[in-house]
């Protein structure tokens, strides 16, 4: 990655300790890693955040046991367009790395252009990290793509909702609105409204011993 690109994207996609526990605060009861700080480029759970209240700081987020961004959030770093989101928690979001195979490949559309799993027209990329490789691969500059970030407040940790248990999701959804339904693992079916059918969003879970 070339050296003019901001130091917090290439560490940001190579984190690996996200929703572990953190080794700094392994007493606390809220040690969990969500959090990461995009001045000092390192994850950071809650009480770690504290530290860096004044520090300018984004909060990840798990999705069908994917780390996934709030698209509001991303996009004030970075150009999202023509990457895939997802509806989870009545909020869009964005795959940080090529998530993770949980179940059989869905035709959706068409197929990201840098890892080929299958999403939605008009998107051509299924997370961030693919849109960063194929723009260094092909355009070679990621300067035009990254927003000016100086600007960002503090992350307020009194008004954030610092929940882990966000692993419980939706359906996928498309720039256009659409959605379409996915399956999740474990028998855990999602079924979402297709553009222009008219049905609506439900829930089904299966548990051991019930029907």
């Amino acid at each position: 990655m070339e050296s003019e690109s901001p130091a917090w994207l290439p560490k940001l996609l190579k984190e690996k300790r996200f929703f572990k526990s953190c080794e700094q605060h392994p007493s606390n009861e809220d040690n969990i890693v969500k959090f990461f700080c995009l001045d000092c480029c390192i994850p950071l759970c809650s009480e770690c955040l504290r530290l860096h209240k004044l520090h300018r700081n984004i909060q990840i987020r798990r999705y069908v046991y994917n780390n996934v961004v709030k698209l509001m959030d991303l996009q004030k770093l970075f150009k999202c367009e023509q990457i895939q989101t997802y509806m989870a928690n009545k909020a869009k979001v964005v795959y940080i790395t090529s998530r993770r195979k949980v179940g059989p490949s869905k035709d959706l559309g068409t197929n990201c252009h840098q890892c080929d799993k299958s999403i939605q027209l008009p998107n051509r990329f299924c997370s961030l990290g693919c849109k960063v490789e194929f723009i260094e691969e092909t355009d070679g500059s990621l300067m035009k793509f990254i927003k000016d970030w100086n600007f960002l407040p503090p992350l307020d940790v009194e008004a954030q909702n610092l929940t882990s248990n966000e692993d419980i999701v939706s359906t996928s959804n498309n720039e256009n609105g659409s959605e379409v339904a996915i399956k999740e693992p474990e028998g855990n079916t999602v079924t979402g409204e297709v553009a222009g059918s008219g049905t609506t969003t439900r829930r089904r879970h299966r548990r051991k011993g019930h029907l």
